[in-house]
């Protein structure tokens, strides 16, 4: 069965949580799943951004990468993709 995976942004705080809040975090799904998430090393008003981290649970062991961020959202988003789609062939 072939999936359609894609990313989706997680939604924004609302209200007093809003202020200085972490940019927000991207979950790659397909439409009932998710298989990977894509989240800040820190930001908002709490500690500065240290890069992006993404972890899944795909291969039946979860995947952490929060010891070794990268600087963008997209490499994060594409590790977790190709992560993801080894262990769905």
């Amino acid at each position: 069965m072939k999936r359609k995976l894609r990313w989706k942004m997680q939604p924004a705080e609302t209200g007093l949580r809003a202020v200085g809040a972490a940019p927000r975090a991207h979950d790659l799904h397909d439409g009932e799943e998710i298989y990977a998430t894509v989240s800040p090393n820190g930001g908002g008003w709490q500690r500065k951004q240290n890069g992006w981290h993404w972890y899944s649970r795909v291969s039946g062991e979860p995947v952490n990468t929060w010891a070794e961020p990268v600087a963008t959202v997209e490499e994060a988003k594409a590790q977790a993709q190709a992560h993801v789609k080894e262990y769905l062939k």
